[in-house]
């Protein structure tokens, strides 16, 4: 199945399933008729939540980014992290993805889904009342943000000397 992937997707796909192997049952094949910004192929994992059976970590390469994103299962409740692809410099992006995908898995970075106020909501007009978004631990100890709905932590590796969250 790899041999189907393109050089961008191979990089990928080997750096996250090296960090987290049991991903790699949520991989498929992504391209131009998924996605008209996806290159052929591109890849994309579809992980569900260990913590929320509603919920799921995407993860796509679409042209020159790879996109992070937790769906909480709610129509326009998704937070969205983006890596560029400079060329030359696949490494470097892929190692982000890796340092802010473990930063996830540790409970590091959490999902925080705020609610919109009244005037944003009626601008919107979308029914959308809610916005998701990847925030750190030492964001939420530090701001004064829009009192959250929710906070959504990832974690599934237990905190070293610590049992299993």
């Amino acid at each position: 199945m790899a041999a189907d992937f393109n050089d961008v997707a191979r990089t990928l796909l080997h750096s996250i399933v090296a960090d987290h192997p049991g991903w790699e049952r949520h991989v498929f094949l992504y391209g131009p008729t998924d996605d008209p910004q996806a290159d052929v192929g591109s890849v994309r994992f579809w992980i569900p939540a260990p913590q929320e059976p509603a919920h799921h970590l995407e993860i796509a390469q679409r042209g020159d980014t790879i996109e992070v994103a937790y769906d909480c299962g709610l129509r326009g409740l998704r937070a969205e992290r983006q890596f560029i692809l400079s060329e030359g410099k696949i490494a470097e992006a892929v190692a982000e993805v890796r340092t802010f995908l473990n930063a996830l898995c540790e409970g590091e970075v959490v999902v925080v889904r705020e609610r919109l106020g009244k005037v944003a909501r009626a601008i919107r007009r979308d029914g959308v009342e809610e916005l998701a978004w990847f925030r750190t631990a030492r964001e939420l100890e530090s701001t004064r943000r829009t009192p959250s709905v929710a906070i959504h932590a990832w974690r599934i590796r237990p905190r070293s000397g610590g049992g299993a969250a």
